[in-house]
């Protein structure tokens, strides 16, 4: 009823220990008109719950009576033998019921090399119920893993995924985006970039670099989500980029006290030293 009320159901058991937890879980639904699974609620996470077969690995579940119940998770990461765990699932459906999911790989976060190692897909035709799984993207360190060069802002290469189901052209195109640096196409700072399946997940497009500034200018971009437009088709990417404030033009604190000064001028009354009788 558009949000009135609310009812609670639990999609993953909480960890009995206080050290243990259901990490960074996305849910989504299949709203396509017509799909063979349209309504079906799909969650997933990474399983950081010590001494159990999942540990530290990518899982998912679905709900076919809008979250009542679950069916028992599926395990998507292990089978990709991440040197460490894998985080930042992100799951998205086809057309015709088709689910994925996507997630970074860590394989050398043990001996302190943090960024993200690879891309890990998995797909599902039969709802949610089995899944192939491959490393879509393979390449040591390309991630931007840890605080963004002198802040204290946490950022990661978790990727976005969208699909089109605009059933034009490029009905079923599976879009996935991430940032990367140091390696190409990416240069030196955070960039922003993109790879495409045509084919349902089978092969995948070399990435393409997605932000247009000058390549090693210093300039960082970080955060993307990308969605398609389901009624023309269009792809949309969105992503944070810290630009101004390294050209010294102006910084978040000038931001703020701009807003401020701003408040101040418009409603002195409530924000100025002026008092109104």
């Amino acid at each position: 009823n558009n949000g009135s009320n609310w009812s609670s159901y639990i999609a993953g058991t909480d960890p009995s220990s206080s050290s243990d937890l259901l990490d960074k879980n996305h849910l989504w639904v299949d709203k396509k008109n017509g799909s063979p699974y349209a309504n079906r609620v799909y969650d997933a996470w990474t399983h950081f719950v010590t001494g159990n077969a999942s540990e530290n690995q990518v899982v998912i579940n679905y709900s076919s009576n809008s979250g009542v119940n679950w069916s028992s998770f599926v395990d998507l990461s292990s089978s990709l033998s991440p040197g460490s765990h894998a985080q930042g699932v992100n799951i998205n459906t086809g057309p015709n019921g088709e689910v994925y999911a996507t997630f970074a790989v860590y394989d050398n976060w043990g001996t302190g090399i943090y960024g993200e190692d690879a891309i890990g897909f998995a797909k599902s035709t039969d709802g949610g119920v089995t899944w192939t799984k491959l490393r879509i993207y393979n390449v040591a360190n390309f991630g931007i893993r840890g605080n963004l060069k002198t802040t204290s802002i946490r950022v990661s290469s978790f990727p976005s995924m969208t699909v089109d189901r605009s059933g034009g052209s490029r009905n079923g195109y599976i879009y996935i985006c991430w940032p990367q640096k140091g390696v190409s196409p990416a240069g030196s700072d955070p960039d922003i970039v993109m790879i495409r399946s045509t084919n349902g997940g089978s092969t995948w497009s070399t990435p393409v670099r997605v932000n247009s500034d000058a390549l090693n200018n210093g300039k960082d971009q970080y955060y993307p989500w990308c969605a398609v437009d389901q009624s023309n088709g269009m792809l949309h990417i969105v992503f944070y980029a810290r630009i101004a404030s390294e050209t010294k033009q102006f910084d978040i604190a000038d931001v703020a006290d701009a807003i401020s000064e701003k408040l101040i001028h418009r409603h002195p009354h409530i924000y100025g030293d002026v008092k109104v009788q």
